[in-house]
Parts: structure tokens; C-alpha cells; sequence
């Protein structure tokens, strides 16, 4: 045990000289400029002169380990959200312990995108071309990494169909993802949709037939002639889309168009927020289309199944009922003093954001900034 710690300990501590040698080698040519004064392009040219796989080829033979170096494709915030190491890293060091920065908070944060803006307790805003870092992982750090961000670009539409860019990650194995995985192509995403439109109608007879063989042969039989008609080929995988079976799904609450402006708020500023809007707003479209099949007057579905076009997803759902647990009066009446409780303290919250903003607060007060009066200029005394 002890030996293990002493081992992690002189680990850590040369990964942190490697990174130390590392950011005095990359940043050498700053050393002849005055980086505040300088123009921004100047300081990108010394900065940009310093290969990454130079130094690390220095600091691999120094220190006799392997250094990993590479560069990653265009990527969104979703992209790096969901790679397997860039979602990971946040900025290392005693002072961010507790206010942990991520990698991706950071890269947004340059001025070329400024999808993110950083606090005043957390970091300052990087550059092009500039050393930032380290990164570790967040909870079990076994990788430390500087990054620098050479090319970006904000969200736009494609000029053509013809537009295609890597989308590339970290790897630090060869061979961790295939090449169709590295390239985004505008042209084979239309294509893969309008495929998934075209057979539209084909999933609809589908869902059709479905329901046809409910009324012969019941659910269970209807599911069990589906993967022998369909599925059969497939089974081996048991996740696999054709695998037919039936789902029951209970407690599917709808999504509150005040939730729903909640949950934006929350995120607005955070790298890769669509992912989470996203699902929510696909949920709530699901739930809100779930609930219309029941009649307002109704607690259940009438008239047998139901197939329920999901444009949302590009599905079909065959749905054998939907049983609703309205509140009546008496739970009703329970709950409202909670409710208007909740509802209170949160307008007087959301209130305090405003009394408390400082253009407000300077309004109020009538504030103006004190200027100096002109050579020659009485000032004003009441100022």
C-alpha cells in the first residue's frame, strides 16, 4: 500500500514537471515581447511558431515516457461533451478544487465564439493560440493535458452540400474510432433523413399490421409474429430496434412550459446545453402527444389501440392504452397552500435579481460617473 502511494506521488510529480517543461517551451517566444502591449496577431505568430509535436517529442526523450500529442477535428460543445476525455477535464490546481472549471467552459469562453463567459472567481479568458491548462480529470485524474485552441468558428448554416469537417476527439490509442466516425459530411446526414422520411409511410402500414394482429392473435402474439416476421435476422442483438416487445411505462409526467423556460435558464451559458434541451423538449412533445389520446372529459384512452406518429423522433408507437391519474379537488385543495408558498418565494427570488442589478441599482440612485471638468470649465458642485 505504501509503496503503491509513493509510486502514484513520484507520478504526479513528474507529470507535473513534463507539464511544467512543456508550457516553458510553448510560450519561449513570449519571453522576447511585452504580451500585454503587443498586438493580438504578433503574440498568435510567436505563439503559433511552436509546434506541439516538437515539444513533445523533446519532453518524451528527456523524460523516457510516452507524450501525447494531436490535434482534434471542429468540434461543437455537444462534441466535446461527449468525448470520452475532453468531457472530463476541468482546470487543475488547490484554487479550483472547489469551483472546478471545465476544459469546454473554457475554449467557448475566447472571444472569436464567446458562447460562455467565465466568473470572476474561476479563470481568465484564454486566447488563440495560448497555452491553457492544466487539465485533469475531474474525480480520478490519471491524465493531465495543455491545450491550445488554433481554429474557431461560430454556428452557421452550410453554404452547400458539399461542406464536410472532422469531428475528431482525443485518442490516445490508434485505431479508437474509424474514419467514418472522424468526418462530419452535410451530405450523408440529409441523406440518412430523408431514408427515414421515405420509409414513413412503409413504418405506418407497419404499425397498421401490428394492430391487425393484436385483434387476432393479442399483444404478446402480435409481438411474437413481428420478430418472427421481422426480427429474426437481428436477434442476436438484444438491443436491436427489430426486437419486438411490449413496454410499460408509469408515472409519465407532462413537461410545464414554466419548466421548461426554468430548465433554459439554468443553462444558458453552459457548453453543450442543447443535449439536455433537447431530450426535454423531445420528452415533453412525447408526453403532450401521450396525453391528447385521452379526452379531457376521460381518465383513459377509448376505442382500443392507438398509433401515435412521433415527428419528433420519426416513430410510430402502437399504444394498447393510457390510464390518467387526475388530482381532484380535495388533493387540489391539500396542495395549494405549498404551491402558492413555492410560488411566492420564488417570484420574490427572481425580484432580487432585479432590485439587485447593478444598472438598476445606478438607476435608482441617479448615478453618474464623476467627470473631470475641461481646463478652463467651472465644475459642477452638485456633481
Amino acid at each position: 500500500m505504501l509503496a503503491e502511494q509513493m509510486l502514484q506521488e513520484r507520478i504526479s510529480t513528474t507529470a507535473g514537471k513534463i507539464i511544467q517543461d512543456a508550457r516553458g517551451l510553448l510560450e519561449a517566444g513570449l519571453a522576447e515581447i511585452d504580451v500585454e502591449a503587443s498586438d493580438a496577431n504578433i503574440v498568435r505568430e510567436k505563439l503559433g511558431a511552436v509546434s506541439y509535436a516538437d515539444v513533445a517529442s523533446q519532453l518524451s526523450e528527456k523524460y523516457k515516457v510516452k507524450v501525447y500529442t494531436g490535434s482534434t477535428g471542429m468540434l461543437s460543445a455537444s462534441d466535446m461533451v461527449t468525448d470520452q476525455w475532453l468531457r472530463q477535464m476541468v482546470l487543475g490546481g488547490q484554487e479550483y478544487q472547489y469551483n472546478p472549471v471545465s476544459l469546454v467552459e473554457m475554449v467557448f469562453a475566447i472571444d472569436e465564439i464567446g458562447a460562455t463567459e467565465l466568473g470572476p472567481f474561476e479563470a481568465s479568458k484564454p486566447r488563440m493560440y495560448e497555452t491553457i491548462g492544466p487539465f485533469r480529470e475531474r474525480f480520478i485524474p490519471t491524465v493531465s493535458m495543455l491545450v491550445r485552441v488554433t481554429e474557431a468558428r461560430k454556428a452557421a448554416a452550410p453554404e452547400s452540400l458539399a461542406v464536410t469537417f472532422s469531428t475528431k476527439g482525443v485518442e490516445l490509442d490508434e485505431g479508437e474510432s474509424s474514419d467514418e466516425e472522424k468526418v462530419y459530411s452535410v451530405k450523408d446526414r440529409v441523406v440518412e433523413d430523408l431514408k427515414r422520411l421515405a420509409v414513413r409511410d412503409e413504418v405506418k402500414a407497419k404499425a397498421e399490421e401490428f394492430v391487425g394482429l393484436v385483434g387476432e392473435a393479442g399483444w404478446e402474439g402480435a409481438a411474437a409474429k413481428f420478430n418472427e416476421f421481422y426480427g429474426e435476422q437481428l436477434k442476436e442483438e438484444p438491443n436491436d430496434p427489430n426486437v419486438f416487445k411490449l413496454e410499460s411505462m408509469s408515472g409519465f409526467q407532462r413537461i410545464t412550459a414554466r419548466a421548461m423556460e426554468t430548465l433554459k435558464a439554468q443553462l444558458a451559458g453552459t457548453p453543450g446545453a442543447e443535449i439536455r434541451l433537447n431530450a426535454a423538449r423531445s420528452e415533453q412533445a412525447l408526453t403532450n402527444a401521450v396525453y391528447s389520446l385521452v379526452p379531457s372529459d376521460s381518465n383513459s384512452l377509448e376505442g382500443g389501440p392507438a398509433i401515435l406518429e412521433f415527428k419528433g423522433d420519426m416513430s410510430f408507437f402502437v399504444i394498447k392504452d393510457v390510464v390518467i391519474d387526475r388530482v381532484n379537488q380535495a388533493e387540489f385543495a391539500e396542495a395549494k397552500p405549498m404551491l402558492l408558498f413555492g410560488e411566492e418565494n420564488s417570484r420574490a427570488q427572481a425580484l432580487a435579481f432585479v432590485h439587485y442589478n447593478p444598472e438598476n441599482i445606478g438607476e435608482r440612485l441617479n448615478f453618474r460617473w464623476l467627470e473631470t471638468a475641461e481646463e478652463g470649465e467651472a465644475a459642477d458642485v452638485n456633481e
